[in-house]
């Protein structure tokens, strides 16, 4: 079988792209088949028509039982171009294509007009493939002699040259020949630093000619101090530096820790600007700066602390050992406005009062991923490829499947309909299930959501989406005709959804008619009329920065309290409300 398919880049230059291999159903009996399947094919550049040797492959493996948690391989061409991988049967083989591709021989980067017309082709891998052609055009990185001289004009051997390819030292001449990004993405920036490190220089590649001249001087010096948003010294904090240039960032140097008054001091790459940033961890959320060096004024580096004070968790719900959850997925209202908070780590729901005490703890069959209530009392909850209806005191009364055994990010009512938002071939998809939970029904396709999140909530007037990638709340009829959206994403204006990367996150719509949107980066809640008319900030968490997750957000009826989901610290945390709008 010969089976030709494009592969899809993915990198800090490029947002993911994804791309399927797969083939048809064999016919040889289940009993005697292999859980496994095994693909061999080529890598191939469309430039040359020539085979890629030595080509580091990376792949994704998503099995149909456990979409949810893809395995992660990578393998190298050969001499000729070709791979093999296993896979097990029914799974799809997604291959990444990276910004740079760095081969045996040569350093390429993805043509940027092939990669922006050619499109997705997805299958499943149902038996073993040969002959499978991964093609991917590459253009050939330009290259830049680069002389590297001492103060007094006389080359410098050894020195490491870095630019768009691989890392090179200077000859006894003190040359090199280094490989630089071409098109669109800049020239590029070159980085010089001498063998022993403590000397350096930078420069943007030359618009023409082949040869650029760089006289070393001493690195600068990265020093100053990391802070909390309330001016204290933040120790113990790993920042990584980046020196940044036009053509975008440089290598990163190792990280530096912070001392307990978190002054911090590092030689750097000589640069202008240098990115921050540091990870997760017990006492820092994750977090970046960039920094622009001014003499004499030392660098002050703002991070937002975990809340550790238990003073400014007051008011929130799951936060006794009583009512705990591992991993909260989401929240909802009963009917007597307690919370009912699902557990997907520990497969369990929680009910509790607005005052946190315990009033029941229902075990369930998988890992609820979200969560809804019926004006009854019943429980709506879905997971990975479950759907589930309980009774108020949490005794499963039905349960039913989510096609394709997909992963679920919302589920929602009215009237005899249930709507669950769940992953997709592409994108996600929202799905109609009756009270009895048979026959589930596909209303609308393709919806794109950022960060593995998209959410959505059901009225009279349709099924409202929070298309987030898109900074639009858009309204589907339960047929999934789309019949109106709103879009709000000028920063600079009040009605602003968010800061996020992409926002809402989450939503709610109370019985009057109110939109009540979430953020999660900062954790803010916005309202609006259901036709998009701005209607004012509802509540922020200041000290709470949900980064790129959920952030579930409930009102009580009467419009007294306001809840929102903090992953960060595994509670529903009460909402400081701002003063209503005139």
């Amino acid at each position: 079988m010969q089976l030709r398919l494009h592969g899809y880049r993915v990198g800090a230059l490029a947002s993911a792209a994804l791309l399927a291999l797969a083939a048809t159903a064999g016919a040889a009996p289940a009993q005697k088949r292999s859980k496994s399947c095994t693909v061999r094919g080529v890598v191939r550049d469309l430039s040359t028509g020539k085979p890629v040797p030595g080509y580091r492959l990376f792949v994704m493996v998503a099995a149909s039982s456990r979409a949810d948690r893809p395995n992660f391989q990578q393998t190298l061409t050969d001499a000729r171009g070709a791979f093999t991988l296993s896979a097990p049967r029914g799974s799809t083989v997604t291959p990444y294509w990276q910004p740079l591709v760095q081969t045996s021989g040569e350093t390429f980067t993805l043509d940027e007009a092939w990669y922006a017309t050619s499109g997705p082709q997805a299958v499943k891998v149902a038996r073993d493939l040969t002959g499978v052609t991964l093609n991917v055009k590459l253009r050939p990185l330009r290259k830049v002699r680069v002389v590297v001289l001492d103060a007094e004009g006389r080359p410098v051997e050894g020195a490491a040259v870095a630019g768009g390819g691989r890392l090179v030292t200077t000859g006894s001449d003190g040359a090199a020949s280094v490989a630089i990004l071409p098109g669109r993405q800049g020239q590029g920036g070159i980085t010089v630093t001498s063998k022993d490190r403590k000397l350096g220089a930078q420069a943007q590649a030359p618009t023409s000619g082949s040869e650029l001249r760089l006289t070393l001087k001493p690195l600068p010096v990265l020093a100053g101090t990391a802070v909390d948003e309330d001016g204290k010294p933040a120790a113990g904090l790993q920042i990584t530096w980046m020196p940044m240039s036009e053509g975008g960032g440089g290598n990163p140097i190792p990280a530096v820790t912070t001392d307990a008054e978190g002054k911090f001091r590092v030689e750097a790459p000589p640069s202008k600007e240098y990115l921050a940033y540091w990870n997760n961890t017990s006492d820092y959320k994750q977090g970046s700066t960039e920094v622009t060096l001014k003499e004499g004024e030392p660098i002050v580096i703002k991070v937002v602390r975990k809340v550790n004070d238990p003073n400014k968790l007051v008011g929130s719900v799951g936060l006794s050992a009583a009512t705990k959850v591992k991993e909260p997925s989401g929240f909802c209202m009963d009917p007597e406005g307690n919370l009912l908070i699902a557990g997907e780590a520990d497969k369990s729901i929680v009910r509790a009062t607005q005052d946190d005490q315990l009033l029941g703890r229902y075990k369930l069959a998988f890992a609820p991923q979200c969560i809804d209530c019926m004006a009854d009392g019943s429980i709506l909850v879905a997971g990975q490829g479950r759907i589930a209806v309980l009774d108020k005191d949490g005794k499963e009364l039905r349960s039913g499947k989510v096609p394709n055994n997909a992963s679920c990010t919302a589920i929602t009512h009215w009237g005899d309909d249930i709507f669950v938002c769940a992953s997709g071939a592409s994108g996600f998809a929202i799905i109609r299930f009756g009270l009895d939970l048979k026959e589930p029904l596909r209303i609308v396709s393709g919806l794109s959501g950022c960060c593995g999140q998209l959410d959505i909530c059901a009225r009279e007037g349709g099924v409202y989406v929070a298309l987030n990638s898109a900074f639009t709340i858009a309204r589907y009829s339960r047929e999934g005709r789309k019949i109106s959206s709103f879009k709000h994403e000028d920063a600079k204006k009040p009605d602003y959804f968010g800061e996020g990367c992409c926002e809402p996150k989450n939503l709610t719509i109370t019985p009057d008619g109110v939109i009540f949107a979430a953020a999660s980066s900062p954790m803010l809640v916005n309202k609006y009329s259901l036709d998009g008319k701005f209607l004012g900030r509802a509540g922020k968490l200041a000290d709470a920065d949900g980064s790129c997750v959920k952030v579930t957000v409930g009102v009580t009826k009467d419009g007294s309290k306001l809840y929102m989901l903090d992953t960060s610290n595994s509670v529903v945390r009460l909402v400081k409300q701002a003063p209503a709008q005139p």
